[in-house]
């Protein structure tokens, strides 16, 4: 295709692209104390600088919500490509590609947005660790033997709003004073 695998997209009216020590330059300059272990991974330097730059042009002011990069090798789960995700049907059919016949909507009886969100990571990510798994099972399991406490966490969660969503909005400055609502309600 005529790129470099050393390259990023250029930014809207440049017409080159930044290999290696350009992107290093990009990523130092808005985060001047990296992780020595990112520094050894051109390629996460190079996709750090292009979503750094694309983050840019989708956000009029600097990113500065955005103060941390680390390199996050964890092999505690399995990384599946979208091939295997589609071909797996984990989130979408095969055919349709529709949500409803995907392995999520089949087990998806989640009660929250951050419930639906998790159980996603799971099914995208699966642990690889053998005891991680077996502690997951053995919450899934208590929780399934003892009605009375799930029911008591399901009362809980009705009155916790999405999380997530709310100090996402709250850390870009986009919060209003419904969300603030929500986000000390869910707090309490």
């Amino acid at each position: 295709n005529g790129f470099s695998e050393n390259c990023i997209p250029p930014a809207e009216g440049e017409h080159f692209f930044h290999p290696y020590h350009p992107s290093l330059k990009i990523i130092s300059n808005k985060f001047p104390h990296i992780d020595q272990e990112l520094l050894g991974q051109q390629h996460a330097i190079i996709a750090a600088a292009a979503a750094l730059r694309y983050l840019t042009t989708l956000q009029k002011d600097y990113l500065s919500h955005i103060n941390k990069i680390t390199c996050c090798l964890d092999d505690s789960f399995m990384q599946l490509d979208n091939i295997t995700i589609r071909n797996l049907e984990l989130l979408v059919t095969i055919r349709e590609g529709k949500k409803s016949g995907g392995l999520l909507e089949i087990i998806d009886f989640t009660d929250t947005a951050m419930g639906g969100r998790m159980l996603k990571n799971w099914l995208v990510k699966p642990l690889t660790k053998l005891e991680l798994i077996q502690d997951r099972q053995s919450v899934i399991y208590f929780l399934k033997e003892n009605d009375d406490v799930l029911i008591s966490v399901k009362k809980i969660l009705q009155h916790i709003y999405d999380l997530e969503r709310l100090t996402t909005r709250l850390t870009l400055g986009h919060i209003n004073p419904r969300d603030l609502l929500a986000l000390r309600n869910s707090l309490q």
